[in-house]
Order: C-alpha cells, then structure tokens, then sequence
C-alpha cells in the first residue's frame, strides 16, 4: 500500500512540474523579441497577456 501511494505522489509531482515548465517556456517564448519577430513572420497570434480567462486573473497581485 505504501508503495502505491509513494508510486502515486511522484505522479502527481511529476505532472505539476511539467505543467509548471511548459507554461514557463511557453510564455518566455512568447515575451521574447524573437519569438515575437517569428510570429509576426509567419503570421501566428500570441497569447495577450490582458485577456482574463481565468477567476484568478482578477486577484490584486496583477
């Protein structure tokens, strides 16, 4: 029983952190000068940082 739920935690720790890094890169590839020269080369729309998609989007950190 042990087992499974030390098998579970590192699971669920692992797929946090890859959440964690690919909103990371996602986002410091979308800030960069160069990500932002490709996207206007080939015409792809970036993710803008003032739509609020989200509940926590409204907290006063922002």
């Amino acid at each position: 029983m042990g087992l499974l739920l030390y098998v579970m935690l590192i699971a669920a720790s692992l797929a946090v952190f890859y959440y964690i890094i690919e909103t990371a890169v996602k986002n410091g590839i979308d800030k960069s000068r160069l990500g932002k020269a490709l996207a206007e080369r080939n015409g792809i729309e970036l993710n803008e940082e003032d739509k609020r998609v989200s509940w926590l989007d409204d907290d006063l950190d922002n």
